[in-house]
């Protein structure tokens, strides 16, 4: 999909799905900033926070988390954002969601379980070398 050959006016709700999973951060929030909602989400309410985290997409992450997404949705399939980014091997953004304030005890099987069953419980650890590189990447986002 290029999203450039739409206004952001004219995105259909997939497209702006797509956006958050190939991480196009500026045309996503041209898209908020036009009227699409921050929650939008898939069937199975798998939202653009979610998908941005899945795909390790931490700048849009950030700015998705800046605009007020919310942390802690559970989709059907039991995944919160924290829980997926875990599952996909994505710590620098559960790190990221974690300092935000992601609760690790949601979904089936929790964030917390997710780390365990896929050998990711250094998310949890403190880690002055991850935390410095999110916070070169993301700046004051970072905390």
């Amino acid at each position: 999909m290029n999203a450039t050959a739409s206004s952001p006016d004219d995105l259909t709700p997939d497209e702006v799905l797509d956006l958050a999973r190939h991480g196009e951060t500026h045309a996503l929030m041209a898209a908020l900033d036009a009227g699409h909602s921050l929650e939008s989400a898939t069937d199975h309410g798998t939202t653009l926070l979610m998908l941005a985290a899945f795909y390790g997409n931490a700048q849009l992450v950030a700015a998705l988390v800046a605009r007020g997404a919310k942390l802690d949705v559970v989709d059907s399939h039991g995944q919160t954002a924290l829980s997926g980014a875990i599952f996909k091997g994505e710590q620098r953004v559960a790190r990221f969601l974690l300092a935000c304030g992601a609760n690790p005890e949601l979904g089936r099987p929790s964030a917390r379980e997710t780390a365990r069953q896929c050998g990711q419980e250094r998310v949890f650890q403190p880690d002055p070398e991850l935390d410095a590189e999110l916070r070169s990447e993301l700046g004051h986002a970072f905390h």
